[in-house]
């Protein structure tokens, strides 16, 4: 027999277990941690800006042609882009779980290239930039000068120059970006009046400074080849020497001495004469502030795949060095970093791992009553717990809240095999005769008992985890995860029950009569609480005794069991992934259309001093001009509420949900714009926010009006829905605008070109990138563009002259016919139609799953022809996931019932083992329904796939035993049914009651989780401990008389077979 070798030598049993711990410490070492597997599908993106273009135009010239190509890229999930009204598009291409982000960010690059011919030149200009990249920003640096003494644009070229570029450089960093990218330009502001004066064009100007500020090569002098072949040739050169022409213009003083026009008379007319010079900004679309004051934001992208943690080190790290650098009166602080909740949540749930430990080892101190006894389940505890992480380095696994709550319910299963082993050999040895005590013996005859209920238990364990390990996609991964750590866990738990326990047990156990005498045991509780456990069995058995001359009264009652379960997963709300404390919540500004940047800005003043005196708020970032879902644009804002600590925030009214709920009551109170906030994804990369995610396509080809007129029709009849809490868009197509026509036989006929007349408006209204210059070492844009006092009314238009082909100045507004309309301030599109976002907030008790059917509903009843809803982010994921749920719970408990065929021999039995599943799923789903606004998530799908393997361990004990006594097969003579199966009851009550609790109270914690990643914790605590107290409470009265039903149906029907 396997274990008698490890009894007769125990010490080969202490080094495989020692060598066991050695190799998980090393391991445990080299771990990375996350907070969950590298889950968020890739994405890859697309951007580029078109200077002048209106949103429309952007979308026919720039987003049509570059998603043409993309569209099929090799295991391309979605595709969704923006084109902006400032002339900024920008596109993301989302993949499968598991695609190379390398290869996909190369295959999307060369499509892009494909489209290159046609894109205007001004796009191919200012070049276009593929990049994969998380979807959510890791962290954000805040550069800001404390006594005001550097203004905004000092900020944000000091952050581009100084701190941009090392970032990016980090290892596992995908993107440094500032949200509000404000670097230096040479900014030339022309007066149209004073070209006039001077009968000069805009053309002009552009064609001076082209070629005067220019990047030059002179040659060298004294260079090779040399004249040595002919008598009078001269002597070579002794020296060669390098012409270093002027170049580049690097002042705005040289800027302003550009000559545009000169005469024979001497009469010169500069740049400065028709313009003011000076350095400014390259944009000015946005702003960004921290408690209102300026402030450079860097937002922190990390590459997919990345381990979160190591990224967030290696940034503290560069900017503690860089801060070092940064002069007087400037300071840096990280005040928004995802991984302070990674960092939180990982330390509780070490936490909840340690109180677990040492809850699992004071049950069984009370059910076994002998110290001696409770030290052998506590050595297998940590021997299988230390030994899985050399599997999770070898599988390439990290620890992640997946793999640690593996590791918390892997205490309660493998201290099982431990319990079993050491209950089994004390009752053999307490039978024994205490005069011929042989403990290696009684050891050996233990095992033989429980070799094969030790193996079962593992091997239907294994039979429910090992099969979902290869389902698809996000859900997939992260029961593959689980299934990996809890598996092999107990794997190696089964190994030290059958090795180092049984060595233990031959050298530590001794008679129960001796121990109880001992100082140690004669005052514990562990004696009271063993009569009272003895007490309880004696009813126990007497109710199965009872129950057995009711078989089909017990059937009847399970099928009512099985028909509530039914009910109860019908009823309890699906969903995916719950929302979590992630330390700061996120809120969307947007105003009227058509407001301007001064006023967003001084909205979002007035927002961030309403909030900051909320109790549980300690910062308010705000970025003006850029919206997390409409990208740039004047009349919106993002920012960032960070909360307070979560170790400050314990109390009820401090709890992110309640702060949200002020934030928006407040926000609801403001009528200068329409803002609410809303928590981030539960996981980075899946989704923009907290929220269901939906584009209403247009497949009609009608126009942006009739969109959004649909889009308002849809989110109206969403919002008097009571499972709606709220719908909400940030899709406009009523912002003003003026269209401008050009006459275009008037234009031809005074020899006027379309181009000319749209790069003079382009010019002045927008602005013109000409070339580049110098400063500091870093090449900046020259910007050509009309004084604001030049551009900010309609009649300016009056005072632009563009020259013909005779050389004559010809008034703009001639040639132009403008008319107001309305537009779109931007324009999505979602895999090559044009789209509208929708984000829903479902109402308590409604779940997302729920949410989706009520909006598609909507959507058929309302949606006109050619109109329809594709869900995407978080939802498209839990959609997908909602589809595996009952796959994976049919494998689960369909391999687990194949297995235990084989192990039995029977079609039959196993049914007896697999029916206490139900009670399980019972008391799992009781629990989530009576508790208002619970779900059936990814989480408590994870406790019940691990509750069937519980409840079928925990039956295993009983029919086991059970079918030996009724074919005779422990020594004694065969049974009756009955009473076989009233024997197991009584012998195996005590075993199957004292791995139930222990179990029980060691996911206990989960239950009372508090702090970041507590919610996560709370859901697996209560489905697995409802489920945990069915089977105790209930399925233990049920499995005597299942076993009772099932083996007097077979053996009726071997004998009609044999008949």
């Amino acid at each position: 027999m396997f274990s008698a070798f490890f009894i007769r030598r125990p010490k080969f049993a202490f080094v495989m277990a020692i060598v066991l711990v050695l190799a998980g410490s090393i391991a445990l070492k080299a771990l990375p941690i996350n907070e969950y597997p590298n889950i968020a599908p890739p994405q890859v993106q697309v951007s580029t800006t078109y200077p002048g273009a209106d949103a429309e135009t952007l979308a026919e010239s720039v987003a049509i042609p570059i998603e043409e190509q993309v569209n099929g890229v090799d295991n391309m999930l979605y595709m969704s882009s923006q084109s902006s009204q400032n002339g900024h598009y920008q596109l993301t291409i989302t993949f499968e779980v598991g695609t190379d982000p390398d290869i996909a960010a190369v295959q999307v690059q060369n499509r892009v290239a494909l489209a290159q011919p046609k894109l205007p030149q001004a796009v191919i200009r200012q070049g276009i930039t593929t990049e994969k990249q998380s979807g959510n920003m890791l962290m954000v640096i805040n550069v800001f000068s404390p006594n005001e003494r550097y203004d905004a644009l000092f900020l944000n070229n000091y952050t581009a120059r100084n701190l941009e570029q090392p970032l990016a450089r980090l290892p596992g960093v995908g993107n440094a970006q500032q949200l509000s990218q404000n670097d230096y330009a040479m900014r030339i502001w022309l007066d149209p009046l004073k070209l006039e004066a001077y009968q000069l064009s805009t053309q002009d100007v552009l064609s001076a400074i082209r070629s005067q500020n220019i990047q030059a090569s002179a040659g060298t002098i004294g260079g090779p080849p040399f004249v040595h072949d002919q008598a009078d040739a001269p002597r070579p050169p002794a020296f060669q020497y390098t012409l270093k022409a002027d170049g580049r213009l690097q002042s705005v003083k040289a800027f302003e001495q550009i000559l545009l026009r000169a005469n024979a008379q001497g009469g010169t007319v500069r740049l400065k004469d028709v313009a003011e010079v000076g350095l400014g900004s390259k944009s000015y679309l946005a702003n960004a502030r921290l408690n209102n004051q300026a402030a450079a934001t860097l937002a922190i992208f990390q590459t997919p795949g990345a381990n979160a943690l190591e990224v967030a080190d290696a940034v503290y790290a560069e900017m503690e060095r860089l801060g070092q650098r940064m002069p007087e009166g400037l300071a840096y602080d990280i005040l928004y970093d995802t991984t302070e909740s990674v960092r939180a949540s990982v330390e509780e749930v070490f936490k909840t791992l340690l109180i677990t430990f040492t809850l699992v080892v004071l049950v069984t101190w009370l059910f076994l009553g002998d110290w001696r006894a409770t030290l052998i389940p506590a050595v297998a505890i940590p021997i299988a717990l230390i030994g899985v992480m050399s599997v999770l380095f070898a599988f390439g696994l990290n620890l992640n809240m997946i793999t640690l709550f593996a590791l918390i319910l892997a205490i309660g299963i493998v201290v099982d095999d431990a319990i079993i082993v050491v209950e089994n050999t004390q009752r053999l040895i307490d039978q024994a005769d205490a005069r011929s005590l042989d403990r290696k013996q009684l050891a050996i005859d233990s095992m033989r008992q429980m070799t094969t209920p030790v193996i079962a238990t593992t091997l239907v364990l294994l039979a429910v985890f090992v099969p979902i390990t290869f389902m698809p996609g996000i859900t997939g991964e992260l029961y593959r995860q689980f299934a990996i750590t809890l598996s092999f866990a107990v794997v190696l738990s089964s190994l030290t029950a059958l090795t180092l326990s049984p060595a233990m047990c031959a050298l530590l156990l001794r008679p129960s009569a001796q121990a109880l005498q001992s100082p140690l045991s004669r005052f514990s509780p562990a004696r009271p609480f063993g009569k009272g456990l003895e007490s309880i069995r004696g009813a126990y058995v007497g109710s199965i005794a009872h129950l057995l001359r009711f078989p089909k009264t017990v059937l009847g009652v399970f099928i009512l069991f099985a028909l509530s379960t039914v009910w109860l997963f019908q009823s309890v709300p699906g969903g995916f992934i719950p929302p979590e404390d992630r330390g700061a919540l996120m809120i969307n500004v947007q105003l009227p259309d058509g407001a301007s940047l001064a006023r967003t800005e001084a909205v979002t003043r007035e927002i961030t001093d309403q909030l900051r005196p909320i109790e549980g708020i300690s910062d308010i970032i705000g970025v003006s001009g850029y919206s997390l879902f409409s990208g740039l644009a004047a009349n919106s804002a993002f920012m960032i509420a960070i909360l307070d600590d979560w170790s400050d925030r314990t109390r009820d009214e401090t709890q992110w949900y309640r702060i949200l709920g002020r934030i928006n009551q407040s926000l609801q109170a403001m009528p200068q714009a329409n803002a609410f906030a809303f928590p981030p994804p539960a996981i980075n990369g899946l989704g923009r926010s907290g929220d269901m995610s939906a584009q209403l396509q247009d497949l009609s080809g009608d126009s942006v009006q009739a969109l959004a007129q649909t889009l308002r029709g849809l989110i109206y009849q969403a919002n008097q829905r009571n499972e709606i809490e709220r719908a909400k868009t940030t899709f406009s197509a009523t912002t003003p605008q003026y269209q401008v026509s050009v006459f275009r036989d008037k234009a031809q006929m005074l020899g006027v070109s379309p181009e000319r007349i749209y790069q003079t408006l382009s010019t002045h209204l927008g602005s013109a990138y000409v070339n580049d210059f110098t400063l500091k070492g870093r090449n900046y844009q020259v910007q050509v563009q009309a004084s604001a006092d030049n551009r900010d009314q309609l009649d300016d238009l009056k005072r632009l002259k563009i020259r013909s082909d005779q050389g004559e100045l010809i008034p703009a507004s001639a040639l132009l016919e403008v008319v107001p309309q309305v537009g779109p301030s931007s324009i999505n599109r979602y895999n090559l139609v044009r789209t509208a976002d929708l984000q829903i907030t479902p109402a308590t008790g409604t779940s997302d799953i729920e949410a989706v059917a009520l909006m598609d509903q909507l959507a058929h009843n309302t949606l006109p022809d050619g109109y329809f809803i594709e869900w995407t982010g978080n939802t498209l994921q839990a959609l997908k996931a909602n589809e595996l749920v009952l796959m994976i719970f049919a494998l689960a408990t369909l391999f687990a019932y194949l297995f235990l065929v084989a192990q039995y021999e029977s079609w039959s039995l196993p049914i007896a083992i697999i029916a206490t599943v139900v009670i399980a799923f019972w008391g799992a789903l009781l629990a989530l329904k009576l508790m208002p606004g619970l779900t059936n998530n990814l989480y408590t799908q994870i406790g019940m796939v691990l509750l069937i393997g519980i409840a079928s361990k925990n039956a295993i004990l009983m029919v086991e035993f059970a079918a030996k006594e009724r074919s005779g097969t422990q020594g004694r003579h065969a049974r009756s049914i009955a009473d076989a199966a009233l024997s197991a009851a009584r012998l195996r009550f005590r075993p199957v009651m004292m791995t139930s609790l222990s179990f029980v109270l060691g996911v206990l914690p989960l239950l009372f989780a508090s702090g970041a990643g507590a919610t996560s914790r709370f859901y697996v605590g209560l489905t697995i401990i409802g489920g945990m107290l069915a089977l105790v409470l209930i399925a233990l009265f049920f499995i005597p008389v299942f076993f009772q039903i099932v083996q007097q149906l077979r053996e009726a029907w071997h004998r009609r077979f044999q008949a």
